[in-house]
């Protein structure tokens, strides 16, 4: 498990170096579209999903897709997944934030537990090897894994994720960033004089109770780089 608990961290900072079999619409042949249906409200959510050849029962990595982008966004991380040849699962629960829908809804949690689902269905699966990744947005939703998945994780790794969906907005308000647009849509806010801080707050890693019994055995890890926050769009104070 080398690769799951170091090398993953230096992910984002890697150039892809690994060789990868020929494309489809920008995806590895060996990952498929799949679609899965909500347990939550039956509606049909579309993955990109890769199974790994190796014999027995192998490791899940579960990468998340960042704040405005989808389950077809490129993924950085996938050429190490495909080189170790780890089952892997690219979700899009609800796509951008961009709506009550998304953001941290009670929808994006029941999606994302049903995407581990469909990959234990269809791969042998290690079930204590499920490790979830994510970055900035896709960063948030791994902590919402790590606070709210019903499923065993054996690793969450974010990289400079948001924690606190209140003070993003503020940040974002006051930096003249798009994103405080995205809250006020995701938290179904009036307007920027009557942001619903207190759905913000519902949504928010930071102030979810962490379910100790469920997470003695994940290991949760927390990364950001010495420029996030001055020239990107995510404070590290998140981190």
């Amino acid at each position: 498990m080398r690769f799951i608990t170091s090398s993953l961290l230096l992910v984002w900072a890697l150039s892809m170096q690994a060789q990868e079999a020929p494309r489809q619409n920008g995806w590895p042949a060996t990952c498929q579209p799949v679609t899965i249906r909500s347990a939550k409200d039956s509606s049909l959510q579309r993955a990109y999903f890769h199974q790994s050849a190796k014999p027995g029962p192998q490791p899940l990595v579960v990468s998340l897709h960042s704040w405005s982008g989808g389950y077809d966004q490129q993924d950085e991380l996938l050429p190490q997944v495909l080189a170790e040849d780890y089952h892997y699962i690219h979700p899009d629960f609800r796509g951008p934030n961009t709506n009550p829908a998304a953001g941290g809804s009670d929808l994006v949690l029941a999606d994302l537990d049903d995407a581990v689902d469909y990959a234990m269905r269809h791969a042998n699966v290690d079930p204590t090897q499920i490790h979830v990744v994510g970055n900035s947005g896709g960063g948030y939703a791994t902590l919402l894994m790590y606070m709210r998945s019903r499923h065993r994780l054996a690793s969450c790794s974010a990289f400079v994720p948001i924690s606190n969906l209140e003070s993003w907005y503020y940040e974002s308000l006051g930096r003249r960033q798009k994103y405080y647009r995205d809250l006020l849509a995701v938290t179904a806010s009036p307007d920027s004089l009557h942001f619903n801080g207190a759905e913000a707050r519902r949504r928010s890693p930071l102030f979810m109770t962490t379910p100790l019994a469920t997470r003695r055995h994940t290991r949760l890890r927390l990364a950001a780089g010495v420029h996030d926050g001055y020239t990107g769009s995510v404070p590290i104070t998140h981190t």
